[in-house]
């Protein structure tokens, strides 16, 4: 499925508006739902705004949204989370802490099972800290 089929399946599918409907809580059009829709933009940077905007008023995945990633279990990304994670992801990102970039590389080529091991072991930890 492509950018623009998911935004159509998103609103149509999921959140169940009209293109009229969530043009207004995006502030634009329905016509301009209806270009992306069907991907009639002659400029793709076009979408950009829309595809932000999408995401922070609905509280959907970006990498969804735009990748189809982790398919239809990770389309909604909870405001808090997303927040927090974004500001440490770039503060990682721009930073010059090699450390925590090294180990976010090394997680994802681990194989499943250690995956599992480590996610098991931040789970217990972050139990503890809601005790």
């Amino acid at each position: 499925m492509e950018l623009h089929e998911r935004i159509k399946y998103l609103r149509k599918e999921i959140l169940h508006m009209t293109q009229d409907s969530f043009g207004k809580k995006l502030g634009v059009s329905r016509d301009v739902i209806g270009n992306i829709e069907y991907n009639r933009l002659a400029r793709p940077e076009q979408k950009e705004p829309i595809i932000k905007l999408i995401c922070k008023e609905f509280s959907i995945s970006e990498e969804w949204l735009r990748y189809g990633s982790g398919g239809e279990d990770n389309i909604f990304v909870p405001d808090f989370l997303e927040d927090e994670f974004s500001a440490y992801a770039a503060e990682i990102s721009v930073g010059n802490n090699e450390l925590f970039k090294r180990a976010i590389i090394k997680y994802g080529k681990l194989d499943p099972v250690s995956k599992k091991v480590i996610d098991d072991f931040m789970n217990s930890l972050l139990e503890k800290e809601e005790e």
